[in-house]
């Protein structure tokens, strides 16, 4: 249910305007205007396509990297995919924003992930052998055949339905067996140096680390459990203490369908790597945005 309620709703209807604006040749066109950018920070032009699509769902981002005509760009594009925040986490931004902080932070915390991915883009690019120059034209715009595009849709959601939704039924059961052997406290206990004093946050918030692994949306109704609270507003976290654990959420891994996918694409080493850098990112960024807030409070 959690596959087709919350998955779908926002991957099908960019499946259908990808394929169309591909149709068109217009994501061709973006891809070349923005070819320059993106060179600035170790990428190719056609990644946008992927990135866009991440916004989404992590998942079908990952596939639609094969567009790319080298593994280099390909791997490269992969890597920095599970920053982009997708809707699930939108939804967790918006939730936390909206209830504790206003609109302002939504803007801050997305230019930080641009920021990131940037940074990471251009850093990761010099250690990976770049390839000699790709030539791109810019294609001539036509109209689209809406049976081909839906076609391709029709092809793409396969691919999803096939290999990526069984890991969301299989997500769902662990979480669900979680939760009823009630194993919570000890999940706190083994996160609660990194929650107090690293992060600056209640040792209940995290077990909801692992339910976001497993499902992102659900940090929402499982941070409000933990806190022993039925609404968000009831939580009683601080300003700082509800952007740091955005900034964390937002950056560390993103679920497990996506871990698995980058597994099955590009292996095992990347995929772990990809683990290993999202998980540090997150954990280095949180905490200086802890600092950032002590410091301010300091000084003001």
């Amino acid at each position: 249910a959690g596959g087709v309620g919350i998955v779908l709703p926002y991957f099908l209807p960019l499946l259908i305007l990808t394929s169309f604006f591909e149709e068109t040749g217009y994501i061709a066109r973006i891809a070349f205007l923005i070819d320059i950018f993106m060179h600035k920070i170790g990428l190719h032009g056609k990644s946008v396509a992927a990135f866009i699509l991440s916004i989404g769902c992590n998942v079908p981002a990952l596939y639609a990297t094969r567009i790319l005509e080298n593994q280099r760009d390909r791997l490269l594009t992969a890597i920095l995919i599970p920053f982009v925040p997708c809707s699930a986490r939108l939804a967790v931004i918006f939730a936390l924003t909206a209830v504790f902080a206003g609109p302002i932070w939504t803007v801050a915390i997305y230019l930080f992930v641009l920021f990131v991915i940037a940074i990471n883009g251009k850093i990761l690019s010099k250690y990976i052998k770049k390839p000699m120059g790709l030539i791109m034209e810019m294609p001539d715009l036509k109209s689209p055949n809406l049976n081909v595009t839906m076609k391709k849709t029709y092809y793409k959601l396969q691919d999803f339905l096939r290999e990526a939704f069984p890991y969301l039924v299989l997500g769902s059961l662990a979480l669900n067996w979680v939760d009823y052997l009630q194993i919570n406290s000890y999940l706190n206990l083994v996160f609660s140096p990194v929650m107090n004093y690293v992060l600056g946050l209640p040792e209940q918030l995290g077990a909801t680390l692992i339910f976001g692994f497993l499902r992102k949306e659900l940090i929402l109704v499982m941070a409000t459990q933990a806190m022993g609270v039925s609404e968000l507003s009831q939580m009683g976290l601080s300003l700082q203490q509800v952007i740091v654990f955005l900034i964390f959420v937002t950056l560390y891994f993103p679920c497990l369908t996506t871990f698995v996918v980058l597994w099955k694409e590009f292996g095992q080493k990347t995929a772990w790597a990809s683990v290993a850098l999202s998980i540090g990112i997150a954990t280095i960024s949180a905490f200086l945005f802890k600092l950032g807030f002590e410091l301010y409070y300091l000084l003001f």
